[in-house]
């Protein structure tokens, strides 16, 4: 892996099928303009216009860049985001890096530590807030995605993402630092309804190469999905934090009140 040259932080964003899927990527690369000196949409083959969308955000600012990966087709390969973010990586201009999943977006109160870290070249874990049922509410932890990632550090590290890591945690999450200011929204599980079975489907392809039962039951009898992947036993986190104003135009579009 050839490391960056210039110190400094670049952002990535990988999306595919974005707007077919309900992703909120442009909310994502929003979110790192502030405090990064490029941010690149790393797109897999698009072919529903996110990849033009994407060009047309590179042409309004010059921080972005746009590279497309040539996509996989996966099936069955719980590694291949992390394949994805470690391919974008290479291409990346500044000797730091931050990623976001496209439907994730970091909190404006982190800027201040992350450009800290940027100065001292450190790894960073991040409180990642699930968001679940409502914008007020984040998913029992434990219970769906991690709610502590280290999503920022040096470029001589690989990315990582969610993946269980049999033969030992990778070495960034050994060195990472932590801070309560650290935060990613992730606004994934409050899509419209109707998209996320559909990228429920999708996902379940590339990671497991199988469909879980519950989304076949949501798609044959319109049930809420939320109402199937519910935990009997388990409350809810109410998070009590305040939501950046620039999420809250895209909560509302999809029938939450921030």
């Amino acid at each position: 892996m050839s490391v960056p040259r210039q110190r400094g932080l670049t952002g990535i964003v990988p999306v595919r099928n974005g707007d077919e899927l309900d992703y909120c990527w442009r909310l994502a690369v929003a979110s790192l303009l502030p405090v990064c000196d490029e941010v690149i949409i790393s797109d897999g083959e698009s072919t529903d216009g996110t990849f033009e969308a994407a060009e047309a955000l590179a042409a309004a600012n010059p921080k972005i860049k746009v590279v497309r990966w040539e996509w996989p087709d996966p099936k069955g390969d719980h590694w291949f985001l992390t394949k994805w973010l470690n391919w974008t990586q290479q291409l990346a201009g500044y000797d730091m890096i931050v990623h976001l999943d496209a439907d994730e977006a970091i909190d404006p109160c982190s800027y201040p530590r992350m450009r800290e870290a940027v100065q001292h070249r450190e790894a960073l874990w991040f409180h990642r807030i699930n968001l679940w049922l409502d914008p007020q509410h984040e998913a029992p932890h434990g219970t769906v995605c991690a709610h502590r990632v280290v999503y920022m550090g040096p470029g001589e590290y690989k990315a990582i993402s969610d993946n269980i890591y049999v033969e030992g945690e990778p070495d960034i999450k050994q060195v990472a630092k932590s801070d309560d200011s650290l935060r990613i929204w992730h606004l994934g599980f409050l899509r419209d309804k109707v998209k996320f079975i559909k990228k429920w489907r999708t996902e379940a392809t590339y990671l497991v190469n199988t469909v879980d039962p519950r989304c076949v039951q949501c798609e044959q009898t319109g049930e809420d999905w939320v109402a199937l992947t519910m935990w009997k036993d388990r409350e809810l986190i109410v998070h009590g934090l305040e939501i950046p104003e620039f999420l809250k135009p895209w909560l509302k579009e999809r029938g939450h009140r921030p």
